[in-house]
């Protein structure tokens, strides 16, 4: 999971908009290809958050007490 995961999937759903716009792409596979980019952008998004949270614990464990 990366920031760069998270920017390749926007550009690939800009890119299928383009697409669609232009009658490029079937109504129905637009649906499901839009539908499970939007799955894995919010599976990363969530992992991201999760690591993101792991790092704040384990950063605050460490930090001794005076």
């Amino acid at each position: 999971m990366s920031h760069k995961e998270l920017t390749s999937i926007k550009s690939q759903r800009e890119r299928f908009l383009k697409l669609f716009e232009g009658n490029g792409v079937d109504d129905d596979l637009f649906v499901e290809l839009l539908g499970e980019l939007k799955d894995r952008h919010e599976r990363l998004l969530s992992r991201r958050s999760e690591v993101e949270r792991k790092l704040e614990d384990s950063m605050a464990e460490s930090i001794p007490l005076p």
